[in-house]
C-alpha cells in the first residue's frame, strides 16, 4: 500500500485509512493490531478489492491490483474471515473445494496435515468421509478454524489473510491455529488481524494501526524495548498465559 486513504461511501466524511504505506514480504507473517475502529479490516478489504481506494494506490507484486481480474486476484489472495463457512458436506469435500475440484487425496491430506486438523479428522469413525452439519456445526470451534485454514493452503495462495482467527477459542485450540499458521508461514505470506499478544508475539513484523493510521511498527521485543503505544496496549492487558491488548482492544473491527 503507497499511501492508502479510504471512506465509506456511507459515511463519507468519516475517513477510517489516513495515508497508509505499507508492504509485506514474501515469507513474511506480519500481525495488524489496534483498537475497534482503527482500520484493520478495512486494510483487508481494500487487499480484496471489495473497496476501492479513496487515494493512494495498492500493488501485488509490483502489479497494481485494478490490471488484475478478479479470478487473479482471488487466486492469489485468501481471506479467512472469524467465522469461515463450511458446508454440509464431508470433510474431505470441505477442504477439496479450495482447489475447485481438480484435489487429490494426497493434496488434501498434505493440506490439513499442514493445518493441523489431519489427527483429529483421522480419529473420527469415517475419517475424511465424515458428513459435517450446515456451517461444520458437529465440529469444535477449534477444528473448524483449521478445516477452513486446510481449505485455505489447499488454494496455495501467495498472502493468506485473517481476521482475528482465534478470538472465540479456548487456549488449547488457539494454540494448535497458531501452530498451523506458523507452519503454513513458511512457504507464503500471511496477515493477521489479532488482539493477542501471544499471536502479535510469534509474527515475523506487528504493525499498529490507530485512527486509521500506522503509528508503530516492528517485532514484539523491538516495540516492547521502544516503550510507545504496542507497550501501552501491552500493559493494559488482562494477564495470564495469553492476554489480549486490553478490553477496549479486544473487539474486532466494526470497519
Amino acid at each position: 500500500m503507497e499511501g492508502v486513504s479510504f471512506r465509506y461511501p456511507s459515511r463519507d466524511q468519516a475517513r477510517v485509512l489516513d495515508n497508509v504505506s505499507l508492504s509485506v514480504r514474501p515469507g513474511e507473517l506480519v500481525a495488524i493490531v489496534g483498537g475497534s475502529g482503527s482500520g484493520k479490516s478495512t486494510l483487508l478489504k481494500l487487499a480484496l478489492r471489495f473497496y476501492e481506494p479513496s487515494s493512494g494506490s495498492l500493488f501485488l507484486d509490483g502489479v497494481p491490483l485494478d490490471q488484475l481480474s478478479e479470478k487473479e486476484l482471488r487466486s492469489l489472495i485468501t481471506w479467512l474471515p472469524q467465522e469461515p463457512p463450511l458446508f454440509p458436506v464431508s470433510i474431505y469435500d470441505n477442504i477439496a473445494y479450495g482447489a475447485a475440484g481438480s484435489a487429490t487425496p494426497t493434496a488434501v491430506k498434505a493440506a490439513a496435515r499442514a493445518a493441523n486438523c489431519h489427527d483429529f479428522i483421522s480419529a473420527l469413525p469415517e475419517g475424511y468421509d465424515t458428513h459435517i452439519g450446515a456451517s461444520g456445526g458437529d465440529l469444535s470451534g477449534g477444528q473448524r478454524q483449521r478445516v477452513a485454514i486446510a481449505r485455505a493452503l489447499l488454494r496455495d495462495p501467495a498472502l493468506l489473510m485473517l481476521d482475528e482467527p482465534t478470538s472465540a477459542l479456548d487456549a488449547v485450540s488457539a494454540e494448535l491455529v497458531e501452530e498451523a499458521l506458523r507452519r503454513a508461514s513458511r512457504t507464503r505470506s500471511i496477515v493477521l488481524i489479532t488482539h493477542k499478544i501471544s499471536q502479535a508475539a510469534l509474527c515475523d513484523r506487528i504493525i499498529v494501526l490507530e485512527l486509521g493510521r500506522v503509528v508503530e511498527e516492528g517485532s514484539h521485543a523491538e516495540l516492547v524495548a521502544k516503550g510507545g503505544r504496542y507497550y501501552e496496549m501491552l500493559m493494559q492487558g488482562t494477564g495470564g498465559s495469553s492476554p489480549g491488548l486490553s478490553q477496549a482492544y479486544s473487539e474486532p473491527d466494526g470497519a
